[in-house]
């Protein structure tokens, strides 16, 4: 779904641009067959002539030339999706015949003409549609401890991988459990530091209920008994957002 969502490559696969860019001779490739067949997939998904889309020719086909993706089990996104690059990439690369190319050494050469140098050569062995899209270089310096000497060098990559960012908070579910036995019972969700302390728990609650917080005992319950009593510099870590917490 995200490739599909690229507009530069689904115009592309829309328009039948790949079946004059097939690459059947690159023996890095699979003979334009994975192009062919998502560009098929394409087609199905964003011409407006079905109302739905069978990708299973299209996951046959990746099956076939990488048997990780055979079968029904399920499989890392990341995975594919890499595979799915470097598949597209070598069945739809200009370039038939890869020249050899002589790097030169970068020493005394400003940082932009070595870039632009390093890219020219990455051009001339390797252009596609993946390469306009998603390749770029990255830089490298790496400095000697000895005689201080300065390495630099620029890197072509596909793609870069980034940590998904752990939400700041998390949601606990509170019964609260007034002292006074005339007041009312109730249950909040309360919203929490993920690395906070049960301190902040009871702080959330007291502005809920009207009083402070120091006045506040944290339990856990389990099995009609008390299982555990949380002080206030404990880390709310410890509990988990299915435990039946009382106040």
């Amino acid at each position: 779904m995200c490739m599909s969502n690229c507009p530069p490559i689904t115009d592309y696969f829309l328009a039948g641009k790949h079946l004059l860019e097939l690459n059947e001779t690159n023996p890095l490739g699979m003979k334009g067959e994975i192009a062919r067949v998502y560009g098929e997939l394409i087609q199905a998904m964003w011409s407006g002539n079905y109302a739905t889309a069978n990708p299973l020719p299209f996951k046959i086909q990746v099956g076939k030339f990488n048997p990780t993706f055979s079968g029904c089990q399920q499989h890392d996104s990341q995975e594919l999706l890499t595979f799915l690059l470097d598949g597209l990439h070598e069945d739809l690369n200009r370039i038939k015949k890869k020249p050899y190319i002589e790097v030169k050494d970068q020493i005394g050469r400003p940082d932009c003409v070595v870039a632009n140098e390093a890219w020219d050569n990455y051009r001339k062995r390797n252009d596609s549609i993946i390469v306009d899209t998603f390749h770029g270089l990255l830089k490298s310096r790496v400095v000697c401890p000895e005689c201080e000497r300065v390495s630099v060098t620029f890197d072509p990559f596909c793609y870069l991988s980034l940590p998904l960012p752990l939400k700041k908070d998390r949601v606990l579910t509170v019964r609260y459990i007034p002292f006074d036995g005339y007041k009312r019972e109730n249950s909040f969700r309360v919203s929490v530091p993920r690395k906070g302390i049960v301190r902040d728990l009871c702080q959330e609650i007291s502005y809920k209920v009207g009083c402070s917080a120091d006045q506040l005992l944290v339990a856990e319950i389990a099995h009609c008994h008390f299982h555990k009593f949380y002080c206030n510099e404990d880390s709310l870590d410890n509990i988990d957002e299915k435990d039946v917490i009382f106040v």
